[in-house]
């Protein structure tokens, strides 16, 4: 008997290859990927907040270099609202445990089918 692999949502941006690149190893490993393409659909503050709890760091942690001067963690909270792309991708996070890491490098997805 073979264990399902858990569901697993991907903060994705089609152009990037590290998000590419994860969902490939996560669909190859037999999980359930559903894409959330927040470029596309960019997160309201409770969402961005909850992924921050969800992943245990302060946004500088998921930050690209375009805003890393922001003054404190709400304004660049509010800086990653107004432009998403300065969120880092790709952001997996599993869905019936709420377990969430940056997976860069992409093979990093893969430790949340352990969890």
């Amino acid at each position: 008997m073979t264990m399902r692999q858990p569901a697993i949502r991907l903060w994705y941006n089609p152009a990037c290859s590290k998000c590419r690149g994860a969902r490939q190893l996560l669909e190859e490993a037999g999980c359930e990927v559903e894409i959330y393409e927040y470029l596309t659909h960019p997160p309201n503050e409770q969402q961005l907040r909850e992924v921050l709890a969800q992943l245990g760091v302060g946004p500088r942690a998921i930050c690209r270099d375009g805003a890393a001067d922001a003054p404190d963690d709400d304004a660049l909270i509010t800086a990653m609202l107004a432009t998403p792309m300065l969120i880092q991708r790709p952001i997996a996070i599993r869905l019936d445990n709420g377990r969430a890491l940056l997976a860069r490098p992409p093979e990093l997805a893969l430790q949340l089918l352990d969890a």
